[in-house]
């Protein structure tokens, strides 16, 4: 495994558009468009039942890319099964990959170039974000401890009492060596459509990755949820 090479194109960025919301598809893929240097970027976009409002942005906006990869499911696949289908129907062939939901965007032209300094200066990061933790109970605990991924660590300390801290990047937008979703069989299969930065954050740890915080110039979660009420977090236990 490969965990020298700094952030550089070329770059996989995967992008995830859902539903009735053309306006965000508009503004995830337009500032992509309008604030990165093309040229090094191999674009795999999911589309989850979107709507006609939306093929008609697309139309106008996918010219501007390399497309790679475009799944498009009239069924919401949720994020994780959309996931696995960008992860997996065609193997990533370049040394990172970036995410990003629809609701967040890219603002400064220098986005890319910034991430890849600090690429730079920390050759030794594996995964960059807007950082953050959560507080795990005992469904997590549970959770982790089943995993495939799961090598025995024990979770890190928290100052509530019954609590322990997983470490993650927000899952709207993160880059990450691709090597590791292949390592980790990333998403975990058990997983619908939430939870997944936060267990993707301590799978890292647990095979001896790190993650730091990194997001100028990019906005996160700039929507508000859309997630069913109804959702469960996996598919079994």
């Amino acid at each position: 495994m490969n965990r020298i090479d700094p952030l550089s194109p070329p770059v996989t960025v995967c992008v995830l558009c859902y539903g009735n919301y053309p306006t965000l598809a508009q503004r995830c893929l337009g500032s992509l468009a309008c604030h990165t240097p093309l040229a090094g970027v191999r674009l795999r976009l999911g589309l989850n039942s979107v709507c006609a409002e939306t093929e008609k942005v697309l139309e106008q906006l996918l010219p501007h890319f390399d497309v790679e990869l475009l799944v498009h499911s009239e069924t919401n696949l949720y994020k994780n099964g959309m996931m696995r289908r960008l992860f997996y129907d065609k193997p990533i062939q370049t040394p990172w990959t970036i995410w990003f939901d629809d609701d967040s965007f890219v603002f400064r032209a220098d986005w890319l170039h910034l991430l890849q300094i600090e690429s730079r200066l920390r050759p030794e990061i594996d995964m960059w974000g807007r950082k953050c933790f959560i507080r795990g109970d005992d469904w997590v605990r549970d959770f982790i401890s089943t995993a495939a991924w799961f090598r025995g660590l024990e979770p890190e300390p928290d100052n509530q009492p019954g609590k322990f801290r997983v470490n993650f990047a927000v899952g709207s937008f993160w880059a990450l060596r691709t090597c590791w979703i292949y390592e980790l069989n990333w998403p975990d299969r058990r997983l619908v459509h939430i939870a997944e930065d936060y267990m993707l954050g301590e799978a890292l740890r647990q095979a001896g990755a790190r993650i730091a915080h990194a997001q100028s110039g990019v906005k996160v979660n700039q929507a508000k949820r859309r997630t069913p009420p109804e959702m469960p977090r996996i598919l079994h236990a």
